[in-house]
């Protein structure tokens, strides 16, 4: 990376609290509620209710708004929700959820729920940080025709494909993948997202809470290792920074529903009062323990006496991350080399503590507005800007449009094993549109001449010619042919040195005699763009930035002007010793 960026993002690093705070999902959750679907679970009513506690939490704990949208469709398409900010009617969205869970519309029409869909997702605005998804809960099988007796397959794939953009589409199938269910259609129309919901509430909810915390890009994950000490007792691995985690319990215990939970390295077992920890009896032989920011480490689980077998539920990290650079308000424009960097918080925003045990390692993938996939290398910086990366070389941005960063946080558990904590597909920058004009650089090295109190000045070239290899017209750039956009450093021995510069344009090159670089030493030029004054259509690259040169003594008048000195001293000292005739 250039000696200039690097500082650029460490003093942005230092001061910026930037976060996305319009940045998150629009997600669209469509219910079947025709006759057909056989649904005495309620699993339908449970997808809209994980959809939108998980909203929720992740709009407060990742500074993200979310939308949420509900429609249910038989015969006839109701909109239950527009699309509703999550964080600020939690409640109310709730309500609705409750009240339309026991409906039944008819027919299955299909089209005219994804119509529906298609025209409330256009109502919403373009939005380059924001993502869509839609989520279908159905029996699978349309037994609705659409109006003019088009076909239901070629409509759904047609609108899919086209009407409903670049939003993801998961589909939920009640009761499982049977004989009546178009398989091979709902795998064309979500992309192979499909998904088989069996009558089993605990495992549907399993199902369900996976993939939205998938769309959300939370890593949510069940047990990493349970290792069963005897029947009454079993141990269980936990991964590091959990922000919670909820432990599916299921005993044959005396006396009944008693568990005792050991934390690693801890002689007492966890009960109800302990901080953090919440416990709720599922009948009989279930119980859910829930821990806030519990140790990572080896947990015991253990009954007096009878059988037992534990199962992490759910777990939800509390790895967060925010993009520093380029930040909100900086637009870089095409052709830049941009500079990025990144910074781990924690789910209140502040920069995440590391774990000694458990290092965190962070990758970047660079997704170009032509959807290329670029690896992108990231270091860290110094200590002065904790959990913090930069990327290693700077990154030729040639295309303008959107440019999304991809990022993964991962760790290694106790054993050994990767651990994805983190996973931010919501950041991103904008390059705007600008006509590359390559500027190429020539330094005409010079010697000093003294002449009484006079020296020459240092001369360079600048010759600039745009993406068709035409000469620019420096008038078209700037009101004259001495740009004030153009800023010119001269560096002797490392030092900023004051210089004065005067330009004038001769066949199409424009020349610069620069003062103040005529004393003996190393000297780096470095010319740049000042972006403020320079027209956004135009983007300036300078080949090369940074031009060396080395001023040397002017050894040939030195010594002509010694040799005459000498030659005048010796005639003077003849002239003064020579003794007169008598």
């Amino acid at each position: 990376m250039s000696r200039f960026v690097v500082p650029t993002l460490l003093a942005l690093i230092l001061v910026s609290r930037a976060v996305y705070a319009d940045a998150g999902v629009d997600l669209l959750v469509l219910i079947d509620r025709s006759a057909s679907t056989r649904d005495s679970a309620g699993i339908s009513s449970t997808v809209s209710i994980v959809a939108a506690e998980l909203l929720a939490h992740s709009a407060t704990t990742s500074h993200l708004m979310h939308r949420l949208a509900l429609v249910s469709f038989g015969t006839t398409v109701r909109i239950d929700l527009p699309f509703t900010v999550v964080a600020r009617d939690h409640e109310g969205i709730r309500r609705v959820i409750d009240a339309t869970a026991r409906t039944h519309l008819g027919r299955t029409n299909l089209v005219g729920a994804f119509e529906t869909s298609r025209d409330l997702l256009a109502s919403l605005p373009d939005d380059p940080l924001r993502r869509r998804a839609v989520v279908l809960v159905t029996d699978g099988i349309p037994n609705g025709r659409p109006a003019g007796g088009r076909c239901v397959s070629c409509e759904l794939l047609r609108m899919t494909a086209a009407d409903l953009g670049p939003a993801t589409i998961d589909v939920f199938l009640l009761n499982g993948i049977h004989g009546g269910v178009p398989r091979g259609l709902w795998q064309s129309v979500s992309h192979n997202r499909v998904h088989a919901l069996q009558r089993n509430r605990i495992t549907a909810v399993r199902a369900i809470h996976s993939v939205f915390t998938t769309i959300l890009g939370a890593p949510s994950r069940e047990s990493d290792t349970t290792t069963a000490a005897s029947e009454s007792a079993e141990v269980l691995v936990v991964a590091p920074y959990l922000d919670v985690v909820v432990f599916d319990i299921v005993s044959r215990s005396k006396p009944t529903g008693r568990v005792d939970i050991y934390a690693p390295d801890t002689l007492w077992p966890l009960n109800d009062s302990s901080a953090g920890v919440e416990r709720v009896h599922l009948g009989d032989t279930l119980v859910a323990v829930t821990v806030h920011r519990p140790a990572p480490g080896q947990w015991l689980f253990r009954v007096p006496a009878g059988r037992l077998h534990v199962k992490i539920f759910s777990q939800q990290f509390f790895a967060r991350g925010m993009l520093l650079y380029p930040s909100v308000g900086t637009a870089p424009r095409q052709h830049d080399e941009v500079g990025i960097a990144y910074r781990l918080v924690d789910s209140n925003g502040t920069p995440m503590l590391e774990l000694p045990e458990y290092p965190l390692s962070l990758s970047l993938m660079l997704v170009t507005p032509a959807g290329a996939h670029v690896p992108t290398a990231m270091v860290r910086v110094r200590a002065s800007a904790p959990a913090t990366f930069i990327v290693a070389h700077s990154i030729a941005c040639h295309r303008a449009g959107r440019y999304w960063t991809d990022v993964r946080i991962t760790t290694r558990n106790i054993n050994g094993r990767e651990l994805a904590i983190f996973h931010d597909h919501w950041s991103g920058f904008t390059v705007t549109p600008a006509e590359r004009i390559d500027c190429r650089v020539r330094a005409f090295r010079t010697s000093t001449v003294a002449m009484g109190m006079w020296t020459w000045p240092t001369r360079i070239a600048i010759d600039c010619r745009d993406e068709a290899r035409r000469r620019v017209d420096w008038y078209s750039l700037d009101t004259g042919p001495a740009p004030q956009w153009l800023r010119l450093a001269v560096y002797r021995e490392d030092h900023l040195t004051p210089n004065r510069a005067a330009f004038h344009v001769r066949n199409g090159v424009l020349e610069a005699h620069i003062e103040g670089a005529a004393a003996p030493g190393r000297y780096r030029l470095h010319l740049s763009a000042e972006r403020a004054l320079l027209p956004e259509t135009y983007n300036v690259c300078f080949t090369p930035a940074d031009v060396a040169f080395e001023q040397t003594p002017p050894v040939t008048w030195i010594a002509i002007a010694i040799f005459i000195s000498a030659a005048a001293a010796c005639l003077l000292v003849r002239g003064l010793t020579r003794r007169p005739r008598t």
